[in-house]
């Protein structure tokens, strides 16, 4: 049985046993020049045209690459939609004057494990288009984001990393008010960054 085969056979499986959902995704509400979109089989192929013929090293490889895409969407839509432990969903950016889509974010590890207060802490992601960066939708984009993980999901701490070579995402994240807390985590390629709600009001 090839590997392949044996996630196709791991899914249906899932899917016949699997229980939930066990968190509230939804709509996101807009927020004052932008709009968002839950992931959906109708619009998951946005993500293409969003990143259409950009060349950056540390983009996610499914944002250019349909085959790539393709298996994002089932893992999310069968598995991270429905996970107690690793649950996760995506939202679309878009403009609100215009309706063009402009990046994605991203949430992840979402759990109901209680231990250390593992249920109060989840990890977020984004990503935005070359044409429309350096005009403050990504930093409207993430807050707001930010503030909605926060309240709707009761979180006490947001995590994400990015490349060490990443500069431009570093410098971002610490705008936003992440605190760079490598000591934590062990993966020698990334820097990792924390958030409390506290340290977001108080970069915006």
């Amino acid at each position: 049985m090839s590997d392949q085969e044996k996630r196709d056979e791991y899914l249906l499986h899932w899917q016949k046993t699997r229980k939930g959902p066990y968190f509230d995704f939804q709509e996101m509400p807009a927020s004052e020049r932008l709009e968002f979109e839950m992931l959906s089989e109708e619009n998951y192929l946005k993500i293409l045209e969003i990143f259409q013929g950009e060349e950056n090293p540390f983009f996610m490889n499914y944002y250019s690459d349909n085959k790539a895409l393709e298996q994002y969407k089932m893992l999310s839509f069968e598995y991270g939609r429905y996970s107690s432990n690793h649950a996760g969903c995506d939202w679309l950016v878009k403009l609100k004057d215009t309706n063009i889509y402009i990046g994605i974010l991203h949430l992840y590890e979402m759990s109901l494990e209680t231990f250390l207060d593992r249920h109060k802490r989840c990890t977020i992601g984004f990503a935005f288009s070359q044409q429309y960066r350096r005009q403050r939708y990504g930093t409207e984009a993430v807050q707001h984001f930010a503030c909605y993980v926060f309240d709707h999901f009761k979180m006490k701490c947001l995590l994400a990393y990015t490349d060490k070579k990443n500069e431009v995402s570093i410098a971002f994240m610490q705008q936003m008010g992440f605190i760079q807390c490598d000591e934590k985590y062990s993966n020698r390629g990334l820097h990792f960054f924390e958030l409390t709600k506290d340290s977001l009001v108080s970069h915006q």
